[in-house]
């Protein structure tokens, strides 16, 4: 996820975001357009001790066609969608939930390079059901593994600023556990509930 402001801001970087926005009488406006960058939204609130208020919309569009427009102050949005925006020089991007630079913007600093240790990645996987056959998975994952190295969907991929991290079952399965405690702790910071 990425944390985006107008290029007009008084600030330029995630710092200077951070201490306007504790000098404020109240506490500035947020907009998002997935459950995701809410999430994003609580952990830099935990991190930062900053308080702000998120403004949900239905989908990161509208929170960039309404940023764009000025109607909220700052937006945290995906980074497919940012970096778009950042090309038009009409937004700035300050920082990435990453656990390492985008390369689609590798001048943007990570949250973590202010706070160690903070980090949230949307990532994407392919599953199957349990039970599968060994010799059917072996041939998918070899069909997945030949897809990801062709130039055209790396070029895909590459113009929706998605950086490719191959793994094993065994290496996404320990992600996937690990991930979920992380996820569920910033979900409960968030004040989601199951609906």
């Amino acid at each position: 996820m990425m944390l985006m402001v107008r290029s007009d801001f008084p600030a330029h970087d995630l710092k200077g975001f951070l201490k306007h926005s504790e000098k404020l009488s109240q506490p500035m406006a947020v907009g998002y357009g997935s459950s995701s960058a809410q999430v994003a939204l609580a952990q830099l609130t935990k991190v930062s001790d900053v308080k702000f208020m998120g403004v949900p919309y239905k989908a990161t569009p509208q929170a960039l066609t309404d940023l764009i427009g000025g109607q909220v102050p700052a937006a945290i949005v995906d980074v497919s969608n940012g970096v778009a925006h950042m090309k038009s020089s009409k937004l700035l991007a300050l920082s990435i939930t990453g656990e390492k630079r985008s390369s689609a913007a590798p001048d943007v600093p990570t949250v973590g390079e202010l706070f160690p240790g903070t980090q949230l990645v949307t990532w994407v996987g392919l599953v199957g059901r349990a039970g599968t056959p060994q010799p059917i998975l072996d041939k998918l994952r070899g069909a997945v593994t030949e897809a990801l190295n062709s130039p055209e969907l790396k070029q895909q991929l590459a113009t929706q600023a998605t950086d490719l991290e191959p793994m094993t079952g065994q290496e996404m399965g320990d992600r996937m556990r690990r991930d979920q405690a992380h996820w569920l702790e910033l979900i409960k910071a968030a004040g989601i509930e199951p609906k």
